[in-house]
């Protein structure tokens, strides 16, 4: 039998100390506290035959203890310490044999990935001291991956809300601030607020006015709205080339595509466009574009896979506008990658316009834009805005990523209810909506319309 005793700061570096040194066969012998650090005897090859025997004799009377001189004593290395050698010959009575086995099967319960115990019961001073050791599964033994431990977790649990705390009472200062030292500012953030716009923007909107004792008036915050909405400068069909319409599930692409042959054919001859549909998915997506084919008497093709638009695309070349529906997916659709590959095909001449549905939760929409950002996008169409309760979400999503809005849709009629109209257009339609809400706040409507005109 070898012994040796370690000493550590605390129970676990002890442990950790026998399994790097001894290895998981160890037996601990006896460990307690001597002021700051923790003091572990532990042996290796022990005799599995003495133990068993020290575990029949445990289940009797327990004998006169014998002095240390009359016990006889285990070998010891020459190396081994004098305290070690007291240890190891006061671990020869039979209780301190049936302790070593107890220490035996904890030291093994800690390497097949249960908690760590301390080794005789009869010492609860060591017990309190020795905190459960988080093992991970078919764990090495050689190794300690601390990102496991309880306690870093709940430290950095801890640590990020104490973030979001004082980001929140750093924002209530701040507003507290100019609610008393610059009103106009407040009311400005306010009004933006009461539109739908993100605190965000309308904040650093805000912090563009001059201040309240400046000579000049003030400008109203709807035309700082105005000068940061992006739109288009041109017409995008009249320009013609290859248009693609991309976006999620039923915000209508199919329909305002139809808008958009529409509009190209009020003006141009209808000999001129094509339309084509890779929603190969959905049930009756051909069919709905083949009607509206029918209807304004345009031919309709139908592309597959990457191959087969190239193939499509090549037939149309002389084609003045090509228009392109696909298939809509949800952001985190898996067959997302493989939508924006076949139009991978067309890359070169090819514009992609985001469609938005103007009455969706503005974070659905920012989750929108980050995950179709995959595919260069040359703008953004709103539709769906005559169902919006509210525009600002649809305004922030576009501010936020600059993507220029080129065209509205806010009816069914084609190509009747599809606009193009600019920043200002845009902003008071934001403020008519919310005044026709019959909970609406005061808004200083005539006032943003002379602001923006």
């Amino acid at each position: 039998m070898k012994i040796k005793r370690y000493t550590a700061p605390d129970m676990r570096t002890a442990m950790r100390q026998v399994r790097e040194d001894q290895g998981p066969d160890a037996v601990i012998l006896s460990s307690k506290r001597i002021g700051d650090v923790v003091e572990i005897v532990a042996a290796v090859d022990y005799d599995e035959s003495l133990i068993q025997q020290a575990t029949r004799v445990d289940r009797f009377p327990t004998p006169p203890v014998q002095s240390p001189e009359a016990a006889p004593a285990p070998q010891v290395e020459p190396a081994a310490p004098p305290a070690a050698d007291r240890v190891a010959a006061q671990s020869a009575r039979p209780r301190r044999k049936t302790e070593n086995i107890i220490s035996a099967r904890l030291l093994r319960r800690s390497h097949d990935g249960g908690q760590t115990e301390t080794a005789p019961p009869a010492k609860p001073a060591a017990a309190r001291t020795t905190p459960p050791a988080a093992a991970p599964k078919a764990a090495s033994r050689d190794k300690v991956i601390w990102t496991q431990d309880p306690h870093i977790k709940r430290i950095q649990t801890e640590i990020r809300q104490m973030r979001r705390t004082m980001e929140s009472q750093l924002g209530s200062m701040v507003w507290r601030d100019w609610t008393e030292k610059q009103p106009h500012r407040a009311k400005a953030v306010n009004q933006l607020s009461e539109l739908g716009i993100d605190r965000t923007i309308a904040c650093r909107i805000a912090r563009d006015l001059p201040d309240a004792n400046a000579a000049e008036r003030p400008p109203n915050p709807a035309s700082l709205l105005c000068r940061d909405v992006p739109v288009t400068d041109d017409d995008p069909v009249l320009e013609g080339g290859v248009i693609a319409l991309v976006g999620p599930t039923g915000v209508g692409k199919t329909t305002t595509l139809a808008k958009l042959a529409a509009r190209y054919a009020d003006k141009f001859d209808l000999r001129d466009i094509a339309l084509v549909t890779t929603d190969c998915f959905r049930i009756g997506a051909r069919e709905q574009l083949f009607t509206y084919g029918q209807l304004l008497g345009v031919p309709v093709f139908t592309a597959q896979n990457r191959e087969e638009l190239e193939q499509v695309l090549a037939k149309l070349s002389q084609r003045k506008l090509v228009l392109i529906d696909t298939a809509g997916m949800g952001p985190r659709d898996t067959r997302l990658a493989a939508q924006f590959s076949v139009l991978e095909a067309a890359r070169a001449s090819l514009r992609t316009y985001l469609v938005l549905a103007a009455n969706a939760q503005p974070a659905d929409l920012q989750d929108v834009v980050k995950q179709f950002r995959a595919t260069p996008l040359s703008g953004a169409i709103l539709t769906k805005v005559d169902e919006a309760a509210r525009l600002g979400g649809a305004l922030s999503t576009v501010i936020r990523h600059k993507l220029p809005v080129a065209y509205i849709t806010d009816g069914q009629k084609v190509p009747e209810d599809i606009h193009r109209e600019r920043p200002d257009q845009l902003v008071l339609r934001a403020i008519r909506v919310v005044r026709e809400r019959p909970d609406a706040r005061e808004l200083p409507i005539e006032e943003a319309i002379n602001a923006c005109a």
